[in-house]
């Protein structure tokens, strides 16, 4: 006979059993379907609930009043006992992203979403989420409540106050295959062998410590905005590539091509030594897109005589158009 147990703190009389059922005053099994974010869910008066909270409500005791259940390893649709348990938002968050890989933010996969900072009321402890949808998930609130707390409808819901956000682009790190990953046409920094010999062992003892920063091409290939050298490792050492499965730890930016440029040139001015003639032409290349030499010396973090220097490298009249010269000579005429 299946040991069922009543679910406390609902309107209704229902019943779970320890592998992840719901049954109705009857004891008959309910109905359970996924719901768009991958829980197992059921109409418990009336209302969509989540499985994985009902089976932790009649089963797991919670002293502390913990607001949120966990699957431990990480599988949504295993709602056994033994794989939920009470935990803190906080915790919560750490476990999915150390356990499942789960992202903070879904800026690395193309998804538009609006990052959520919320606040707990009483404690003042922050909490940073991809989007509205996920916060809501993960609080155990409803979408249009947050929504209308950040459009400032209402004030807070559920004990949070909700804000838009920044959210950099190194708390959403995703593995990328390197065949997916290419490097660019305008990287100006080199790093001697010695150099590189060291990057690699230190790779080797302790792991890829700094992502790949990327840029998210159309057809869904990388293309290398900084960590060109960290990418080479892993191309060049076949024991690094098997080690860590061919996968990349790549951050996602997403800029026009100028403004990769510049991203580019600002993660690397302060490292290695520079190719000149690649940086003069990645100055050509800008002053063509129309940026003038007030925004090359703001982006790149030069000063105008340095962008004046570069300019004349390239030998190209072109780009001094910009500039005004004295009026007190006149070129000689044949």
């Amino acid at each position: 006979m299946i040991d069922l147990k009543l679910i406390p703190g609902l309107k209704g009389i229902y019943y779970a059993d320890k592998n992840g059922n719901i049954y109705n005053k009857n004891r008959k099994p309910k109905k359970i379907h996924s719901d768009k974010d991958g829980y197992l869910i059921t109409s418990i008066d009336n209302k969509a609930q989540k499985v994985h909270r009902l089976i932790a409500m009649a089963f797991l005791t919670n002293p502390e009043n913990l607001p949120v259940v966990n699957h431990k390893n990480g599988n949504k649709k295993d709602n056994r006992v033994e794989n939920l348990e009470w935990v803190s938002v906080k915790d919560n968050v750490q476990k999915a992203h150390l356990e499942t890989g789960t992202r903070v933010a879904g800026v690395n996969t193309g998804e538009k979403a609006t990052p959520v900072l919320a606040i707990q009321k009483e404690t003042g402890e922050k909490f940073v989420f991809k989007s509205i949808a996920s916060a809501a998930r993960e609080l155990n609130l409803t979408t249009s409540c947050v929504s209308r707390c950040i459009s400032g409808e209402r004030n807070e819901t559920g004990g949070y106050i909700f804000k838009k956000t920044f959210l950099s682009p190194v708390y959403n790190v995703i593995p990328v295959p390197i065949e997916r990953v290419h490097a660019n046409s305008y990287n100006p920094n080199h790093v001697a062998p010695p150099e590189m010999e060291l990057l690699y062992d230190s790779i080797k003892e302790d792991g890829y410590t700094q992502p790949i920063v990327c840029y998210r091409l159309e057809n869904g290939e990388y293309e290398i905005v900084d960590g060109f050298h960290r990418y080479t490792v892993m191309l060049k050492h076949k024991d690094i590539y098997e080690r860590e499965n061919g996968l990349l730890p790549v951050s996602v930016i997403d800029k026009p091509i100028s403004e990769r440029m510049a991203s580019t040139i600002r993660h690397n001015r302060a490292r290695g030594s520079h190719d000149i003639d690649l940086m003069s032409n990645i100055v050509a290349e800008l002053v063509e897109m129309g940026k003038s030499n007030a925004w090359i010396s703001k982006h790149l973090g030069m000063d105008p005589d340095e962008v004046l220097r570069l300019k004349q490298i390239t030998g190209l009249a072109s780009l001094f158009k910009e500039n005004e010269f004295s009026k007190a000579w006149t070129p000689e005429s044949e």
